[in-house]
């Protein structure tokens, strides 16, 4: 069960009123690629206000991420675990229920530009807490469970 995700466009203005530069997002993915090649950057459902990982609820892994330098978007693929949580989670993709929801911390300005920004990675959120534009695609032939 895989589905490919856009997360976050760079110089766009985020739902909290954030926004990212491409230098930020191309660091994102950098600094996140062992964890996604050892298998060990986990998502997981509802992340509104988390600040750690709650093992309880995590529900897939990130597979792929990269900046798309043509549109400025950070984009990826995730897989979900075969878990109760999982299973629901990918029900939840399949009928348009959640977005992605990009995890992380940072120093907004005034304006709204982020600083010292640090990905921890994705999660998923209702649809309406989520960006416009920013979404989830199933993989073609792999449309299970």
């Amino acid at each position: 069960m895989k589905a490919k995700f856009v997360l976050m466009e760079a110089g766009k203005k985020t739902v909290n009123g954030h926004v990212y530069s491409e230098k930020a997002l191309r660091c994102a993915v950098k600094e996140c690629q062992k964890r996604i090649k050892t298998g060990a950057l986990l998502g997981w459902v509802d992340t509104n206000n988390a600040r750690e990982l709650p093992l309880g609820r995590v529900s897939h892994k990130i597979t792929k991420l990269r900046f798309d330098g043509r549109k400025k978007q950070l984009v990826g693929e995730l897989e979900m675990l075969d878990t109760p949580l999982g299973k629901k989670a990918w029900k939840m993709i399949k009928d348009g229920a959640v977005g992605p929801n990009p995890l992380g911390m940072g120093r907004p300005t005034k304006t709204g530009r982020v600083t010292d920004y640090k990905f921890t990675t994705v999660g998923m959120s209702p649809i309406d807490q989520c960006d416009p534009g920013m979404s989830f695609t199933v993989v073609k032939g792999d449309n299970k469970a």
